[in-house]
């Protein structure tokens, strides 16, 4: 059972969401109240749904890190800032960005340690993936369960008759 709290924006009560979070119990609400007030705002959604975020997105939604002195840096495919003590950053994934369809987080806000072990994160999502939490969930289930070897297999053996072979494999190969 995840403890941490969901939070999902939509633009009305039967439209598509716009965004999702998932917020770690010991988020400070005074953090949290900031960050859903600044969301709420009418120029924070100046991209339409679905789209990819762009460098003029990035550079405007991390002007108030610069302006207050954060050190920014690349790190693979993550931009990061963080403050002159390490203890607080925002992350952004590039990749989850361009690829609108993954579910990945796209910004992360943290404090604590580091980013790998903060005290306190908010993970902000697409806006229609469910969860991570929710999604690895299903798949930590069905792999304990079996579901998910029966479902490979099947997959497997129909793919293997669509290309016009026998179901099953007639040997195996093994590295050592």
């Amino acid at each position: 059972m995840s403890l941490n709290r969901e939070i999902a924006a939509y633009e009305t009560p039967v439209s598509e969401r716009m965004w999702n979070m998932t917020v770690t119990p010991n988020t400070p609400d005074l953090i949290l109240t900031a960050v859903l007030t600044a969301l709420a705002c009418e120029d924070a959604w100046d991209t339409a749904l679905g789209s990819p975020v762009t460098s003029k997105h990035i550079t405007q939604a991390t002007r108030p890190l610069t302006e207050v002195g954060w050190a920014s840096a690349v790190d693979g495919r993550w931009l990061r800032w963080h403050n002159d003590a390490g203890d607080a950053g925002v992350q952004f994934d590039a990749f989850a960005a361009q690829n609108p369809k993954a579910p990945l987080h796209t910004w992360t806000l943290w404090a604590g340690p580091s980013i790998d072990h903060p005290t306190w994160a908010i993970h902000a999502l697409p806006h229609d993936f469910a969860p991570w939490e929710t999604a690895y969930g299903y798949f930590a289930a069905w792999q304990k369960e079996g579901t998910f070897d029966r479902l490979n297999g099947l997959l497997r053996r129909l793919v293997r008759e669509a290309e016009g072979r026998d179901a099953e494999p007639s040997a195996c190969v093994l590295y050592a």
